[in-house]
């Protein structure tokens, strides 16, 4: 997070000289480490981040699914994106409540 940090003011500092670059990587280098904390956090049971872990699959598959090249429709995307994201809430969630005690939330 903190080399993320750096990046992006580096790239308000010096935006003319591949400032773009900078702040992309920052913000990329920021979102991983925000990302790490709250598995972490969801695996040990401390604090539930089901939704954002289950919206992160449903990105990736999503994300998947265009870079292969598959032509889909909108719809069709949408509706994938939506089912990966209700099993891997699921699954989450049921993974949480087993590490916390029995806790749905926290």
């Amino acid at each position: 997070m903190l080399a993320g940090l750096v990046l992006a003011v580096w790239a308000f500092v010096d935006w003319e000289n591949g400032g773009e670059r900078r702040m992309a990587a920052g913000l990329v280098l920021a979102a991983l480490g925000g990302l790490e904390v709250a598995l972490r956090e969801h695996l040990a049971g401390f604090r539930s981040h089901t939704t954002l872990l289950a919206g992160l699959c449903a990105l990736v598959v999503a994300t998947a699914l265009l870079t292969a090249g598959l032509t889909l429709r909108l719809w069709q995307l949408g509706l994938l994106a939506a089912a990966v994201f209700a099993v891997c809430f699921w699954l989450f969630q049921r993974l949480f409540v087993r590490r916390s005690g029995g806790l749905r939330f926290r």
